[in-house]
C-alpha cells in the first residue's frame, strides 16, 4: 500500500517513470505473496497511474494478467475490457479501442445494462470523432442519447455532436446542440467542459458566449486545478478568440 501511495503521488505530479517503478514494485510484492485481490486492485490502478506514459506492449501484458486473475476469482471481466478499450483510446490506438468497444456493446446489450450501453455508445462516438468520421460520430452519439440522462456522458453527447457539426461546417446545428448542452449542465459547468463550449461558440462566431465560457474555464483551471491538458485547450481557445 505504501508503494502504491508513492506511485500515485508521483503520477499526480506527472512523473510517469517514477510512478511506473513504484507500481511495478508493489505488483511484485503482491504476486510473490499471492495476494490476488490486492494484485487486481494494483493492476486496475496501474492503468490510471501510467496512462498515457506506458509502452503499448506493456498494456497487453497488464491486461492479460488482470483478465486471468479476474477469471480465477470470478470477478467481472467486462469492466477489465472496458478499461482496456478506454486506455487504448487515450493512447491513440483507435482500431483496438473500437474493436473492443463494439464487442463490449454486444455484451452489455445482452445484459440489458442501459448505463454501460450509453457509456459505450458515447465512447464509440468519440472514437469516430477522433478519426474525423463526423457523420458516424453523430450517429453513435444520437444512439447514446436515446438512453436518456443515465450517466455523466449524456451532456457530452450534445457537446460532441455540436463539435461534429462545427467540423462539418453546419453552424446552425452546432449552435442547437451546444445550447442544449449548456441547458442540461446548468450554472455549474466544470472547467473541462466550459473550454469545449467556449471553443464551439467561438467556432460559430458567438463571441460574447465564447469569451464568457473560455474565461470561466481559465479562471477555474488556474486557481483550483492541475488539469494541464484542459488548461492548454483553454489558453489556445483564448488565443484563437
Amino acid at each position: 500500500k505504501l508503494l502504491q501511495t508513492m506511485a500515485n503521488t508521483y503520477s499526480q505530479n506527472h512523473w510517469g517513470d517514477s510512478a511506473r517503478y513504484f507500481m511495478q514494485e508493489a505488483l511484485k510484492v503482491a504476486r510473490e505473496n499471492q495476494l490476488s485481490d490486492l494484485e487486481i486492485d494494483l493492476l486496475n490502478a496501474l492503468f490510471y497511474v501510467q496512462s498515457p506514459h506506458f509502452l503499448k506492449d506493456s498494456l497487453y501484458i497488464y491486461n492479460d494478467r488482470l483478465l486471468l486473475l479476474s477469471r480465477q476469482l470470478r470477478k467481472d471481466t467486462l469492466s477489465v475490457l472496458f478499461q482496456f478499450a478506454t486506455t487504448n483510446m487515450n493512447i491513440g490506438n483507435l482500431p483496438v479501442a473500437l474493436r473492443t468497444f463494439l464487442s463490449l456493446l454486444h455484451a452489455f446489450e445482452a445484459r440489458k445494462d442501459s448505463s454501460m450501453i450509453e457509456s459505450t455508445l458515447n465512447l464509440i462516438g468519440q472514437l469516430y470523432y477522433d478519426a474525423k468520421d463526423y457523420n458516424k460520430a453523430i450517429d453513435y452519439l444520437h444512439q447514446s442519447m436515446k438512453y436518456g440522462n443515465i450517466t455523466e456522458y449524456y451532456p457530452m453527447d450534445f457537446e460532441l455532436i455540436a463539435f461534429s457539426y462545427l467540423d462539418l461546417k453546419q453552424n446552425d446545428s452546432a449552435r442547437y446542440y451546444v445550447d442544449k448542452a449548456v441547458k442540461l449542465l446548468g450554472s455549474n459547468i466544470p472547467a473541462f467542459i466550459s473550454d469545449d463550449i467556449g471553443t464551439i461558440y467561438s467556432g460559430i462566431g458567438v463571441d460574447s458566449l465564447a469569451i464568457y465560457y473560455l474565461r470561466s474555464s481559465y479562471n477555474e483551471l488556474t486557481q483550483h486545478s492541475m488539469d494541464y491538458s484542459n488548461y492548454v485547450e483553454t489558453t489556445i481557445g483564448l488565443a484563437n478568440y
